[in-house]
């Protein structure tokens, strides 16, 4: 039986892509069951960042309202940044209701996956010499362990 808001990722790359990208959809939190207005947009997932991040444009767009305000500090110092509460669905019916700062990208991403959703799930990355591959699953259903033949 599927997993209530849980499922699987799998995305193949170039091995020589740097950074995994995702199209996912944001939508304003009403609550955990009720999805309305959902956009698409590109998100990276980064494993460097505690917390998952939205630029002004999804605030925009989306018409969000802070729930909070945080000081962050990121590679180019330390800033106050709003705190918005959404839905993250990700591919393969993932989804999370996160708490995301309000941050700063490229222009052709909108959102940022941290930490904070990674860990909640399995996450792994292989290589062969022409693909790169990416899995994500949530729930997670225990450690991944490499062993050897």
């Amino acid at each position: 039986m599927p997993k209530k808001n849980g499922g699987v990722i799998v995305q193949e790359y170039d091995v020589r892509q740097l950074g995994i990208f995702t199209e996912i959809q944001i939508s304003p939190y009403i609550n955990e069951e009720i999805f309305l207005r959902a956009k698409r947009y590109k998100a990276l997932w980064d494993t460097g960042s505690d917390l998952s991040g939205i630029t002004h444009r999804v605030v925009d767009e989306l018409k969000l309202k802070a729930i909070h305000e945080i000081p962050l500090i990121t590679a180019n110092g330390k800033r106050m940044s709003k705190i918005y509460a959404v839905n993250l669905i990700l591919p393969g019916g993932i989804k999370k209701l996160i708490r995301a700062v309000e941050c700063n990208m490229d222009d052709d991403i909108d959102v940022l996956i941290g930490m904070d959703v990674i860990t909640c799930g399995d996450f792994a990355i292989s290589s062969d010499q022409t693909k790169m591959y990416f899995a994500y699953r949530s729930p997670s259903e225990g450690a991944i362990v490499f062993a050897e033949d």
